[in-house]
């Protein structure tokens, strides 16, 4: 976690950003990231994933496992892209619904004979 702590505290140094501003952005108290700074604590997946939305810079860079920043998926995709995908995602799942209910209704009908 060495890298995380090392990139969190340039990230901050680079765009002039205080620990209490960041911690306001991701939403937790001000002595939880200084934890995280520190070492004495290290963020979850949810924290992280706060972390590289209000950085705007990927978990593999934020992790060590990029050299370079990135962006932040989660902010690339748009509003319509996610509405879209889950008009597809509950479309499916009605496909399925129904092909369940068919495949129900045959093997009923198989017995019954």
């Amino acid at each position: 976690m060495d890298i995380l702590i090392k990139r969190i505290k340039q990230w901050r140094y680079d765009h002039y950003v205080t620990q209490q501003q960041l911690a306001d952005r991701i939403g937790c108290p001000r002595n939880t990231l200084q934890c995280w700074e520190t070492g004495r604590r290290s963020p979850g997946c949810e924290a992280l994933a706060e972390l590289c939305r209000a950085m705007d810079v990927s978990a593999d860079w934020l992790l060590g496992l990029s050299k370079e920043p990135g962006r932040c998926q989660a902010l690339a995709s748009s509003r319509e892209d996610t509405a879209s995908d889950t008009d597809s995602f509950r479309a499916v799942a009605a496909s399925s619904k129904e092909s369940m209910a068919d495949c129900r209704d045959s093997i009923a009908d198989s017995i019954a004979e």
